[in-house]
This record gives C-alpha cells, sequence and structure tokens, in this order.
C-alpha cells in the first residue's frame, strides 16, 4: 500500500502540472473560439454549478472514511450496507441537485435581465447539460471514494490524469469543427459517464465490493452530518468567496464582463496552487507534535520554517506577475483583457497572507481546534457578498476584486487575532521573522520595474528572457541578504539534485548516441 501512495502522489503531482500547463495553452484558443460573451456564460454556468455541487461536499469523505473503518476491522456485512446506503443516500442528492438546476433554468430569463434573449437561451442549454451531469455524478461518484477507500490511488489519480489530458484534446477537435458551449458541456457529460462506468467496473471486478439495500439507518446518517459538517461550512464559505463574483456580475453587468473577470481568477487559482505547496507534508509531523500538549508554541519553529519558504516561493511568483503579468496577457488572450491583470494583482495581494499560514490549518485540524476557523471564514464570506453588490455598481468588474480582497484582508485580520489571543501563539516572533523578506522583495520589485519600464516586450520569448534573468537575480539577493542557514541548506539541496539529475540526463543521451 506504501508503494500504491507513492504512485498515487507521483501521478497527482503531474495531474496538477498537466492541468495547469493546459489551462494555459488552451483557454485562449477556446476564447478566440467562443467569444467574450459565450465564455462568460460558460464561466457563469459553472459557478452556478459549483454551488449546486456543495450539497455533496463532505459526504465523499464520509464514504472514504466508513469504508476504511470497516475494510480495516473486517466488518463486511456493514460496509455492503454502508455503501448501499450511500447510494440511495448520494442518489437523492442527485435528484434534488437536477430539480434545483431545472428552477434556476425556468426563472433564468427573469433573474438575468442583463442577458439577451439569445444569451438566456445558451444559459439554459449549459445549466440544463451541466445539473444533468452533477445529477449522474453523485452516485458515481460513491464508487470512485469507495477505490480511494481500498488505497488503489494508481487506478484513481491515473483515471484523472488521463480525463485531466484527453477533456481538452477532444475539447479542441470540437471547437476546430466549429463547436461552441454547449457541445463542450455535452462532452462534460460523457467524460463522467465513462470515468462512472470504468469506476464501478473496477469496484465489482478488482474489489469485489458487494451492495446491500436496506433502510437509512438514521443513527448513522446523523454521525456522518456530523463528521461532515464543518468540511460542509468551510466548502461553503470557499464557494462565496470564488464564486459568487461571477454570479453578481452576471445579474448586474451581463456575460461578457464576467469573461474578464474569470480571466483575472484563473491567475489567482495559478498563484495559490504552486505556492502552497507545503502544508500538507507536515499534517503527520504536527499531529505527532500536538499530541500530549495544547501549546502550539512547541511547533512555532517549524511555522516559521515553512512559511518562509512558502513566502519565498509566493513573492517570486507575485512580483514575477505584477512585473511581467500585463505584457503576458496582452500576449496571451489580447489586450481587450487587460483588466484582468489590475483582477489578479488585487485579488492575489491579500491571498499571500493565506499562503504562508497555511500550515496554521492544519495545525488547528491536529489540535480539533479548526471550527472557529470555518466560522470566521463564513462570516467574512458574507461581509464578501455585501460589499460586492455594493460596489459593483458605480466600480464594476474592479469593484468586485476589491470587495473580495477586503473579505480576504479583514479574514487574515481575524485568524490572526485568534492565533494570538485565543491559541495564545507568539505571532509577534511569528512576524517579525516575515518582514526582512518583505521588505527586500519591495526593494528589489522597485528596481525590477524601473529597468523593465525601459524594454519592449511584445512576445513570448521575451517575457521567458526577462522572467528568467528577475528569478536569477531574485534568488541572489535572497541568497545574500535573506536566507538563514537552514534555508540556504533546503535551496542548495534542491538545487544539487537538480545539478544532479541535468548531469545523468545528459549522460544517458550520451549513451544512447553510442
Amino acid at each position: 500500500m506504501q508503494n500504491e501512495l507513492k504512485k498515487g502522489v507521483i501521478i497527482t503531482y503531474i495531474t496538477l502540472i498537466a492541468g495547469n500547463l493546459i489551462s494555459f495553452l488552451y483557454t485562449p484558443y477556446m476564447l478566440g473560439c467562443l467569444g467574450k460573451s459565450e465564455y462568460g456564460l460558460l464561466s457563469f454556468v459553472n459557478s452556478i454549478v459549483a454551488y449546486i455541487s456543495l450539497i455533496d461536499s463532505g459526504f465523499g469523505s464520509a464514504v472514504i472514511r466508513y469504508n476504511s473503518e470497516y475494510i480495516a476491522s473486517k466488518q463486511l456485512k456493514k460496509q455492503t450496507q454502508v455503501n448501499g446506503m450511500f447510494l440511495k443516500l448520494f442518489g437523492m442528492i442527485g435528484l434534488a441537485s437536477v430539480l434545483t438546476g431545472a428552477v434556476i433554468i425556468a426563472f433564468m430569463g427573469d433573474i438575468f435581465t442583463k442577458y439577451t434573449e439569445a444569451e438566456v437561451i445558451i444559459a439554459q442549454k449549459l445549466l440544463a447539460l451541466a445539473v444533468l451531469n452533477l445529477g449522474i455524478s453523485f452516485p458515481l461518484n460513491v464508487f470512485s471514494s469507495i477505490i480511494l477507500s481500498f488505497e488503489h490511488f494508481s487506478f484513481n489519480k491515473g483515471i484523472t490524469l488521463v480525463k485531466t489530458i484527453a477533456s481538452p484534446v477532444i475539447s479542441i477537435a470540437i471547437l476546430y469543427a466549429g463547436g461552441k458551449s454547449v457541445p463542450l458541456m455535452a462532452l462534460n457529460l460523457f467524460i463522467t459517464i465513462v470515468v462512472g462506468t470504468l469506476n464501478v467496473g473496477y469496484c465489482f471486478g478488482k474489489l469485489k465490493i458487494r451492495i446491500s439495500f436496506g433502510s437509512l439507518d438514521k443513527k448513522l446518517i446523523k454521525q456522518i452530518w456530523s463528521y461532515s459538517f464543518y468540511i460542509f461550512l468551510s466548502m461553503i464559505a470557499y464557494q462565496i468567496y470564488w464564486n459568487t463574483d461571477q454570479f453578481i456580475i452576471g445579474k448586474i453587468m451581463g456575460a461578457a464582463p464576467i469573461a474578464i473577470y474569470a480571466i483575472g481568477m484563473s491567475f489567482n487559482n495559478y498563484f495559490r496552487t504552486f505556492s502552497d505547496f507545503a502544508s500538507g507534508l507536515f499534517l503527520p509531523r504536527l499531529t505527532k507534535a500536538m499530541s500530549g500538549t495544547e501549546d502550539p508554541n512547541c511547533v512555532l519553529d517549524d511555522l516559521i520554517k515553512v512559511s518562509r519558504m512558502q513566502l519565498f516561493m509566493c513573492l517570486l511568483i507575485y512580483s514575477g506577475f505584477f512585473l511581467l503579468g500585463k505584457q503576458f496577457i496582452v500576449c496571451w488572450v489580447g489586450s481587450d483583457y487587460i483588466d484582468a491583470y489590475v483582477i489578479a494583482i488585487i485579488i492575489m495581494t491579500p491571498q499571500i497572507i493565506s499562503i504562508i499560514q497555511s500550515l496554521f490549518a492544519t495545525l488547528l485540524q491536529a489540535m480539533n481546534k479548526h471550527r472557529v476557523k470555518s466560522y470566521i471564514y463564513l462570516a467574512m464570506a458574507f461581509v464578501n457578498i455585501v460589499l460586492t453588490v455594493l460596489f459593483a455598481q458605480p466600480f464594476g468588474i474592479v469593484g468586485c476584486a476589491v470587495a473580495t480582497a477586503i473579505g480576504m484582508m479583514l479574514n487574515a485580520v481575524a485568524n490572526n487575532v485568534y492565533y494570538s489571543m485565543y491559541l495564545k501563539i507568539r505571532m509577534k516572533k511569528y512576524w517579525i521573522s516575515m518582514l526582512k523578506p518583505l521588505v527586500i522583495v519591495v526593494l528589489v520589485t522597485s528596481v525590477a520595474f524601473i529597468c523593465i519600464n525601459r524594454l519592449e516586450i511584445t512576445n513570448y520569448f521575451c517575457i521567458l528572457v526577462v522572467a528568467i534573468v528577475y528569478m536569477l537575480a531574485y534568488l541572489g539577493v535572497f541568497w545574500m541578504f535573506v536566507f538563514n542557514q537552514h534555508e540556504k541548506e533546503v535551496v542548495g539541496l534542491l538545487l544539487k539534485k537538480l545539478f544532479i539529475f541535468n548531469k545523468l540526463k545528459l549522460a544517458f543521451r550520451g549513451r544512447s548516441s553510442e
């Protein structure tokens, strides 16, 4: 099983890199084929679907948890019963999602008065396909979770990797043939059915699972709900943060502005994905360290070490985008989307705090004190809704981004107060350790901004060359003025591994040529 875990981790990272790379290459082509209005409609429908899918939030992990428990204790009968119960439960959730979508479809023209009649018809078709996809995927997701509970990671993650690559490739073929957003959404439905069928076949053929349909166990449902509630709460807050803006923009401004906003948000997603790389690796260590103690300061040095390394990566990506993001967007999707740069910078700026403190969330889970953080997140998410509605009309999509940024800053402040006053973590020591890197980056970015403004950067090659030069300068300055001995050892080890890997690659090529 340890080998399966390693394979699963490797495939997950490959999927992450492949998915983001494909998205970069695929998005401008899709934008060109669909146009602002239809791309905006597609983004808008996806945001509605994200809300409806909240019904499922948390229950997928419950399938894994209860199956794993019964597998470990070899209670085959209970496992067959709980899987039957989950299938019935998820079937009802799927039906509820379809009915919810049907109501929205029926009243879409009345709700979104800024849409043209043609846009309403397209949106209704897209949403019909999307909610049908959801209705089918909910019960099929049970089988995916069962596979994970058996720790057959390579099959599960392998399917995800194939889906990540195949979906955009087929989508490009559809667009090239003249298809639009509706066939793309139909493709998602088709892929869901294919992947679900493979998972069902694997469960019954390879894992030999059994399913027993009996009456719903109310006591067990209550336990599952209690287990899933705070996951559900966090997911609600997450969706409010990252999908409500597009819903409000669609209501107030129409479909086309959503496309620009969605591009800006996509950069924030890339930023979050590539910057927040370490927190999950430290959960076992933190859990072990916190056993037998209630004082989180015993792991404060670990929190600072990880946060500083995340800050190094985070500020490199952020400052690089600040310097070259505008030019990249013009090359990538055209000058019509230049406002996406402003939106991305506004939202990415407060996100820095959330990224470098992501390990604090892991610490709270280890201490079983994550409820307050969920409440804070949810409260600030509703603040975000109010501010977005207030700012959308007078300030447009930039105002929506500012509202989201304010909500994120308030969330960060509230969390830091909680860490300091209630958990008694020495946050003053923490932030003093972060101060020097922040000051250095401001100075380095200011100098680079003056230099880059004197250059004419009009293509990808120029962007790449300048980005490499800046990255080397950034690393050099951090090495001389910021890194402590531990950080130099970590970065030096990474560079050494990279150097050895390149030498091995060259040696292999040399032998191949012989």
